[in-house]
């Protein structure tokens, strides 16, 4: 066996072992992948003309294919479903911000703040599907919605209003409150195993905190963590009207 061959032989043991590694690779599978593809191509390069050099250059080709199907599978799909996500949790912030926008027309014309079913009985409120089981529990899309007003009769136009997943992986992964001053928090929903539950009236508040306090973020009523959608107040929020 000449000293060619007997590297080009080298050559393509090592890329075979690296594809060897691949099903254990986890986190390094991109790595073996461009390492087998470039010893193969190596190989190929150094063997010269005859049987080898066909060889290495199919096994070259071969780790390149897997790399783009671990790509598509690991990185692109996961890619296009956090899109989606991130497309239907806009859809629920907006529809709270639609809430929000009810509440001030029906606070001018009550002089507070109503509950879902009153937002959608006196037409400032167009769109959510009540179940039937769950008075006042609305329902858009991919998100259920609730409302809840202040029990304290000196802060009548206080409210808060939650937006969560009806389905656990179906739609957004996080949880959203807003309140009259555009304070809008939101929670991650993934770890849940199904479905969220309808939430507590403070459940985005500090542990004791009353509808109508102001939400400042951290771990809440529900022993959840809530931080500020997008990371910053909103124009309103900052100006406490």
């Amino acid at each position: 066996m000449s000293a060619l061959s007997h590297s080009s032989r080298w050559w393509l043991a090592g890329a075979l072992a690296l594809l060897g590694l691949l099903p254990i690779g986890g986190a390094s599978v991109p790595w073996l992948w461009a390492g087998a593809t470039t010893l193969s191509l190596v190989g190929a390069v150094v063997t010269g003309p005859g049987p080898w050099r066909s060889r290495a250059l199919a096994l070259s080709g071969l780790a390149g294919v897997g790399f783009m199907v671990w790509f598509v599978l690991n990185v692109a799909a996961r890619n296009v479903v956090t899109a989606g996500e991130l497309a239907i949790e806009k859809q629920a912030v907006s529809f709270l911000r639609t809430v929000l926008w009810a509440q001030d027309k029906h606070t001018e014309l009550h002089g507070r703040a109503g509950t879902l079913g009153e937002l959608t009985r006196d037409g400032t409120l167009l769109g959510p599907e009540f179940r039937p089981r769950e008075a006042g529990y609305g329902v858009v899309g991919a998100y259920a919605y609730d409302v809840f007003t202040s029990p304290d009769s000196s802060r009548p136009a206080e409210f808060l209003a939650y937006a969560w997943p009806v389905e656990a992986g179906r739609g957004g992964g996080r949880m959203f409150c807003v309140d009259r001053h555009e304070n809008l928090m939101m929670r991650d929903a993934r770890p849940q195993p199904q479905a969220l539950e309808r939430p507590k009236n403070t459940a985005c508040l500090a542990p004791g905190a009353e509808v109508g306090d102001r939400p400042e973020g951290g771990v809440g009523a529900d022993g959840a963590v809530w931080s500020r959608w997008k990371g910053r107040e909103t124009r309103r929020a900052k100006s406490g009207t």
